[in-house]
C-alpha cells in the first residue's frame, strides 16, 4: 500500500467592495445592491524545496480554466484576474516527476505562499561512528536536529541538517540497531551553539545501553486490522531516534509493545497507523505523558478508539476519475479538522504525476481536481495508470488552516515538519485506491 504523508497553503476572507451610494425614490427605500467582489491579482510565492521555475493556473470557483502565467527562479508570480473564491495550481517539473498543487478559496489581494522556508542553507554534517564492537549490530540510526540517516551502514552517514531546526544544544545521537531494527546501544553528542563544524565522530568507547523502557499499551481498536506504533523521542525541535513496531489486533484487543528509549529524550511523542484493508490506512500522532529515566521503564496506555474516531470511513467515499465526493462530516480525533488534504498519484511512461488539493474541511462535499486548458495531459496524461487518492485530516492544537496548508503542500518536508513540537498535530488519515 502507498503511504503518503500528506501538506499547505494561504486562505483569507473574501475582499468585498464598499456599496455603491444609496438612492432612493418617492418611497425613501434603498433601490441600491452592495458591489459585487470583484476579480484581482494575487500574488504568489514558493519557498523551500517547490522553490523554483514552474506554470500558475489560475480557475474560476467550479475548477474551470481561465489563464495560466509563468512562474520565475525565484518562485515568484503575480496572477492577474483571481476571481474571488477562485482555485490557484501551481506546476512543478522533478527529476522523473511532476508535481501539481492546488489551493481552493482563493481571494484577490492575497498573498499565497507554498512551502517550507529555511533562514539559511541546510548544513550537512557527516558524522562518522565505530559500531563493529556491538554484538550483533546490522545498521546505525543518526539523528541531529531535523535531520536524520537510517541507513543500514556502520561505519558513516552522511546528511542535511535543516539550521533553524538547531538549538542552543542540539543533540547528534547514533542508535545502533540489529537486523528487526530493535535498538541495542546508543550514543550522543551536544552540539553547543557555536559549533559549526561538519563532522561527528562516535568512538568505540562511546556507546551505552543504559536506555530507559517504554512500554505502551494499546487498547480499543474499532476492527480486526494491522497497527503500527512508533514511538519518537525528541530533544527540543530535534529528533533522537524512532522506532516501529507492527502487530495484528483483533477488535477490543490489547497490544503491548516495549521500545528502548534514548534517556537524552526531553519529550516523547508516538505515531499510530492503522489499516484494516486496501482501502483504510489511518495515521494519528499524539503526545506520551511519561519520559523513561536511564535504566527505568514506564508504562503508557494508547486509546486507539479514541484516536482514530471519529473519522471519515473509506466506504463514504465516492471516486471517479477527476473528483471525489465525501459522504458525512470529516472530522479528527480532537474535533473538526484545521485542514483537509487530498492526494492523487498517476503513473505515465516512467514518470510519476502527483496532484494535491488543499482545503478547509466540510467547506466542499466534492473535491475537484481542476481543468489546466491546453496543458492538461502534459500535467495529466489522460491515459496514465491511476495509483489512487489519499486523504489527510489534519486538527493542529496551535496551528489553523492558513498556517498549515503553505507547509503540508510541500510533499518532500512535510511529515518531518509534523513531527516538529509545535504543538501536538493529531492527524486522522485514511488511503482508497480506485
Amino acid at each position: 500500500m502507498t503511504r503518503l504523508l500528506p501538506p499547505l497553503v494561504t486562505c483569507l476572507a473574501a475582499c468585498v467592495a464598499s456599496p455603491t451610494a444609496p438612492h432612493t425614490g418617492d418611497t425613501g427605500i434603498s433601490t441600491s445592491q452592495p458591489t459585487p467582489p470583484q476579480a484581482g491579482p494575487v500574488q504568489l510565492r514558493l519557498q523551500g524545496f517547490l522553490q523554483g521555475q514552474g506554470v500558475a493556473y489560475v480557475h474560476d470557483v467550479d475548477g474551470s480554466y481561465l489563464h495560466q502565467v509563468a512562474i520565475d527562479a525565484a518562485g515568484y508570480a503575480e496572477l492577474r484576474d483571481v476571481p474571488p473564491g477562485g482555485m490557484v495550481t501551481v506546476a512543478k517539473p522533478l527529476v522523473e516527476a511532476t508535481q501539481l498543487a492546488t489551493v481552493r478559496d482563493v481571494h484577490p489581494g492575497q498573498e499565497l505562499v507554498l512551502g517550507i522556508a529555511y533562514d539559511a542553507p541546510p548544513w550537512l554534517l557527516e558524522v562518522s561512528y565505530d559500531a563493529t564492537s556491538i554484538p550483533g549490530a546490522a545498521g546505525v540510526q543518526v539523528n541531529a536536529g531535523c535531520g536524520g540517516d537510517r541507513g543500514s551502514a556502520i561505519d558513516t552517514s552522511t546528511f542535511e541538517i535543516e539550521r533553524e531546526c538547531r538549538s542552543e544544544r542540539t543533540l547528534v545521537a547514533a542508535v545502533a540497531t540489529d537486523e528487526d531494527d530493535v535498538p541495542l546501544a546508543y550514543a550522543v553528542r551536544t552540539l553547543e551553539a557555536e559549533f559549526d563544524a561538519t563532522s561527528v565522530t562516535f568512538d568505540a568507547d562511546d556507546w551505552q545501553t543504559d536506555f530507559g523502557t517504554l512500554r505502551l499499551q494499546a487498547t480499543s481498536a474499532p476492527k480486526e486490522a494491522e497497527v503500527g506504533l512508533a514511538v519518537l523521542p525528541m530533544r527540543g525541535p530535534g529528533l533522537l531516534q524512532q522506532v516501529d513496531q507492527h502487530a495484528h489486533m483483533t477488535p477490543g484487543g490489547a497490544l503491548l509493545t516495549s521500545t528502548p528509549i534514548v534517556p537524552a529524550a526531553d519529550q516523547l511523542l508516538g505515531f499510530l497507523e492503522f489499516w484494516g484493508g486496501s482501502h483504510d490506512l489511518r495515521l494519528s500522532t499524539f503526545p506520551i505523558d511519561v519520559l523513561p529515566e536511564p535504566g527505568d521503564e514506564v508504562t503508557a496506555q494508547v486509546d486507539i478508539g479514541a484516536l482514530l474516531l471519529p473519522a471519515i470511513d473509506p466506504a463514504q467515499v465516492t471516486l471517479d476519475e477527476a473528483s471525489a465526493t465525501v459522504h458525512g462530516e470529516p472530522r479528527c480525533a480532537a474535533g473538526a479538522a484545521d485542514l483537509e488534504l487530498w492526494r492523487w498519484g498517476r503513473r505515465h511512461s516512467g514518470t510519476f504525476h502527483s496532484w494535491d488539493v488543499a482545503q478547509r474541511p466540510g467547506e466542499h462535499t466534492e473535491v475537484v481536481l481542476p481543468d489546466l486548458g491546453p496543458d492538461a495531459d502534459l500535467w495529466w496524461p489522460t491515459d496514465g495508470d491511476d495509483q489512487g487518492v489519499d486523504v489527510m485530516l489534519v486538527a493542529h492544537e496551535t496551528l489553523d488552516f492558513e498556517q498549515l496548508r503553505g507547509p503540508l503542500l510541500d510533499r518532500r518536508s512535510a511529515q518531518s515538519w509534523l513531527y516538529r513540537p509545535l504543538g501536538p498535530a493529531l492527524c486522522v488519515s485514511f488511503s482508497s485506491a480506485n
